[in-house]
Formats: structure tokens, sequence, C-alpha cells
């Protein structure tokens, strides 16, 4: 559903599709079981109930019919559910620790080690995380971070995105934070200006509160769109590549 719909979360189409699938099992489904269904694909509602979940099957079979129809597509998606079900176990554990380093690291993907520290925030491992060095704050972290904040908000939001999807991310990029600091108003203006290209030096903040904004507003859009685990080392590698063609130097991974 995020794959196919992130840009259009709430939205009628969303409503009329979830509404069109089910009726076309026999079955029917009230305003309120598709609200739930949405919030359950969206949201990570646990509140839908059995009824609600009874109409999953036929969806997930249009879906892989319509969106995933090669068996290579559907094996690609299904591991993404596995890696899911794992990353919102850890999820829910919230919090990051730098404990724990030692043995080898074997890392893929971004070639830099605040490209790889994207990578373990979007994921939600710890381990990864852990054994990575340590990085200091600096320009060429805040423009590494700044080039792929924005190319994952531009694929998030349609243009121009409405008030509404905005506060909602917002809101949920404050609710996934355990710093205290990061409200909804200052997440909703970092997503502003990064869409609007506007300069961060209006918000009002500490660096490094800046900075976890945007990693935290990284990992809710990989989170909003489903993205797959190559897609965000993608994502993240063409930042780097940017970055360095602009004449950042980045700490490279050892």
């Amino acid at each position: 559903m995020r794959r196919t719909f992130s840009r259009d979360a709430g939205s009628e189409r969303v409503s009329a599709y979830l509404e069109g699938v089910i009726n076309r099992t026999g079955r029917s489904a009230s305003a309120l079981h598709i609200a739930e269904l949405i919030d359950l694909a969206f949201n990570n509602s646990p509140a839908a109930g059995r009824n609600v979940k009874k109409n999953l099957m036929p969806i997930l079979a249009d879906l892989m019919q319509s969106q995933f129809p090669s068996s290579d597509q559907c094996a690609e998606l299904v591991s993404a559910a596995e890696m899911r079900a794992d990353r919102l176990r850890r999820k829910s554990r919230k919090g990051f620790t730098r404990e724990g380093r030692g043995g080898a690291l074997h890392t893929s993907g971004p070639r830099s080690v605040v490209g790889q520290i994207l990578k373990a925030q979007s994921l939600y491992d710890r381990k990864l995380l852990s054994a990575l060095p340590d990085v200091e704050p600096s320009q060429a972290v805040a423009d590494l971070i700044d080039r792929a904040v924005a190319v994952v908000l531009k694929e998030r939001f349609p243009q121009p995105p409405s008030v509404e999807l905005l506060s909602k991310f917002a809101a949920r990029v404050a609710n996934s934070s355990r710093d205290v600091r990061l409200d909804k108003i200052l997440a909703e203006e970092v997503v502003r200006d990064v869409l609007l290209s506007r300069s961060t030096n209006s918000v009002d903040s500490t660096d490094d509160l800046l900075l976890h904004a945007k990693i935290m507003t990284f990992v809710q859009a990989v989170e909003d769109m489903g993205m797959y685990s190559r897609e965000v080392d993608s994502m993240i590698s063409a930042a780097e590549r940017a970055a360095e063609d602009a004449g950042v130097r980045l700490k490279a991974m050892p």
C-alpha cells in the first residue's frame, strides 16, 4: 500500500480503491472500516478489528497482481515485508545506542560514514549504528544530510503538498524521536524549508538538533514510502556523489 499510494495516503483515490477491491469479493465495507484499513496501512495502527483485517488478503492479492506481477517482484516484496517486520520490532524499542562496538564491520551501499549512519537509522539497525565510527557535526555532514533529505522528501510529497499531509508527516517525525526538543513545529519547519528550497538558517535551533531533525525526517519518509534497502542505498549514494561533485569531502568508511 505504501509503495503504491504513499503520495495519496488518506485521499479519495485510496478509499475508492479499497472499496472497489472489497466490493469485488461480495462484501461491503463501511467508511469507518475503510478509514481503519488506511490507518493500518499508513500509520501501523493496531486498532483495526478482526472484521477489518478479513479484507487484507483480497487487497494484498490485488496489489500483487497489478503492481508486482513477476515472481522476482513478489519475492522482493516478501523479503522487504520480513525486513520491515524486524525493523518495526527494533523501532518499538526506540532510540539507538553507540555501545558494544567490536568485530569486523561489513557494509554495503553508501561509501561515507555519515551515509552509513543514515542507512542504519532508516533501518533501525542498532548493530550497524553502534559499530560505525563517530562523526563530528561538520559542514560536510550537514551538506550530505541536506541532499539526502531533499531527494527523499521530493519523492515523498506531491507538489505542492497539502497542509494536512505535511502536518501529519511532521507529527510522525516528532513522535518517532526521543529528543523532546524535536516537536511537530520544528519538524514541519524543516520539511517546508527543504521542499521550498529555503535556507534552514531561519529555523531557531541548535546545529545538533537541526541535524537530528533532518535525519528523523529522512527516516520517516523512507518508512512512509516502504522503500527497499537497495533503494535507500541508491538514494544516499546519489547524494554522496552530488556532494563530492560539489567539492564536499566526506569521511570515507574504513
